[in-house]
């Protein structure tokens, strides 16, 4: 009788254990979609800190050194490794911080590190800290876009995708480059700088009266009439930069017959490779060089969209 009393008065020693120290088992799957959303974050859920250290470090260095690399040369190579290595780098932090918490003891101590709003404060730091001043860093500097016309063509085609780095000198006849007018951004060639006579006859580019050869441009019928939903009165801007010895009354400007235009300070010519199908200087007239902020580096993706399919022989190229 006294020792059924005793028995039902104290507990086994296990239970006692269990209640005295709060515990639970580490799931796998919850590891590894906290490490997906943070590297090294399923590692100290299980208990692991030394090395989520290690791992998010480790992260934090290879994109360290990646944004060096980059600024320093930003090349399509460094771009393809960095897509391979860091998807591959991230499968292997989610295998591990799975293992890890398979193999945490069971119950499993839980101590100040492991309670569930460090991951959450983590994760906030990181997503809305971290992350959107590192890519606002790298933003400034580099900027992807899509050309969704055919007015760069043959050079550069609709649907390409392509990578541009920011200017840090002014740019020179020939030379591609972005600029943004009313909040929209373009790419076009410029082809007269400031202090230059820009013309055109039947499509014969000339500047200061010398024509300028143009490999990389696409002509029509110089002798056609300009598309039908051209209205004349775009090209009356042209009129006051007109050099002094061209009769107004008589200047019937086309898309392949213009100017010569006087180019003034501070402003650039700019016209697109596919000469006929291109809305650029001709009609919208100058381009302010403030507006003017970055040249393109290589394509890194090019979709066709008519024949639905991927061009991948321009992936990484460098257009003229």
């Amino acid at each position: 009788m006294n020792d059924g009393t005793a028995m039902n008065a104290s507990p086994p020693v296990d239970d006692v254990t269990a209640r005295a120290t709060p515990s639970r088992r580490r799931r796998a799957w919850l590891a590894a979609i906290l490490t997906f959303a943070v590297s090294g974050l399923g590692q100290l859920y299980a208990g692991r800190w030394r090395r989520a250290a290690l791992i998010f470090l480790s992260s934090s260095a290879f994109a360290i050194a990646f944004t060096l690399a980059w600024l320093r040369r930003p090349t399509f190579a460094l771009l393809v490794w960095a897509l391979l290595l860091i998807p591959v780098a991230k499968i292997g932090f989610i295998v591990d911080a799975a293992r890890v918490a398979r193999a945490a003891p069971v119950p499993f101590p839980l101590k100040a590190y492991t309670r569930w709003y460090v991951y959450v404060v983590v994760w906030l730091v990181a997503a809305f800290v971290i992350s959107p001043r590192y890519e606002n860093a790298l933003r400034r500097r580099y900027e992807a876009f899509r050309l969704p016309s055919e007015s760069m063509e043959p050079t550069w085609l609709a649907g390409d995708f392509l990578m541009s780095a920011p200017l840090n000198r002014p740019p020179k006849r020939g030379q591609v480059v972005v600029y943004r007018v009313a909040g929209v951004s373009y790419l076009k060639r410029i082809v007269a700088i400031p202090g230059d006579t820009v013309a055109m006859s039947n499509g014969q580019l000339s500047i200061d009266g010398a024509n300028v050869s143009e490999p990389y441009a696409r002509r029509g019928d110089p002798y056609a009439s300009d598309a039908p939903d051209i209205d004349p009165s775009t090209y009356r801007w042209q009129h006051q930069y007109l050099v002094t010895d061209v009769n107004t009354t008589s200047y019937h400007p086309s898309l392949s017959s213009w100017g010569p235009l006087a180019v003034p300070d501070g402003d650039y010519f700019v016209l697109g490779d596919n000469r006929d199908e291109s809305m650029d200087s001709r009609m919208k007239g100058f381009v302010p060089a403030d507006s003017v902020f970055a040249r393109p580096l290589f394509i890194y993706w090019s979709w066709d969209a008519g024949s639905r399919s991927i061009r991948w022989h321009r992936f990484g190229l460098t257009p003229p």
